[in-house]
């Protein structure tokens, strides 16, 4: 997707924790999760948790919505 873009809809940070929701768009212009490519535009939500430790994510956890 040479066009990706991310936009950080939330953020939020607590102690040694950053929560972030996503919105991922893009043009599927290459194979991506084993679907070949359509032209289309791509839109995606995710939300990702880090633990972070001397300035570094050093832990991270993540879910995507692939439904939609």
């Amino acid at each position: 997707m040479p066009d990706l873009h991310l936009a950080i809809d939330d953020l939020f940070a607590e102690g040694d924790r950053v929560v972030f929701r996503v919105t991922i768009r893009g043009t599927h212009q290459g194979a991506f999760m084993g679907a070949t490519p359509t032209g289309k535009q791509i839109t995606a939500t995710a939300v990702d948790i880090a633990r972070l430790a001397d300035g570094r994510i050093v832990e991270h956890w993540g879910q995507m919505d692939t439904l939609v």
